[in-house]
């Protein structure tokens, strides 16, 4: 007998990253919402980069959003990690990542367009966490009505 695996997803992303104003080549930006995986303490989630306006010119191949993480909650308390890290705003121009998580990167296509790129992340053992983007792409994210997202749904694996 086959038993086939199944993703059984969460039941709503979380759109941790919210960024109404253009990201500048090498700023970091985000923090914006908390995902709680506290209570079903989902291992895997799917992490997906929008920037539905234009970039201001097309990056080269191969150039990248890097996604990283802040974990809260890591000692029972509300956060573990510098304070200065969960207060980076739209204007802020932090390039620093010092204390944050690698999780992966949304490798960008050529085109100076609306870009969406999905990537599949670990949050095994993560309880709280804030994310943040580093636009490592040559390029300015432009922001003109809509603003430039990352949503996290996470997900485990079932029969």
């Amino acid at each position: 007998m086959t038993v086939a695996t199944k993703m059984v997803w969460y039941d709503s992303a979380t759109t941790a990253i919210s960024q109404t104003a253009s990201v500048s080549d090498t700023y970091v930006v985000g923090g914006d919402a908390e995902l709680d995986n506290s209570t079903l303490c989902y291992p895997l989630a799917q992490a997906v980069f929008d920037v539905p306006d234009t970039l201001s010119a097309a990056p080269v191949s191969g150039k990248t959003i890097d996604l990283y993480m802040l974990r809260g909650e890591v000692d029972g308390t509300s956060d573990a990690t510098k304070a200065s890290y969960g207060v980076l705003t739209n204007s802020s121009a932090v390039t620093d990542v010092a204390g944050m998580e690698y999780l992966g990167s949304f490798v960008l296509y050529p085109v100076d367009e609306q870009q969406r790129h999905p990537i599949v992340i670990s949050i095994l053992g993560v309880k709280k966490a804030k994310f943040y983007i580093k636009n490592n792409s040559g390029v300015s994210l432009t922001y003109s009505s809509n603003p430039i997202t990352v949503k996290i749904l996470p997900f485990t694996l079932g029969i």
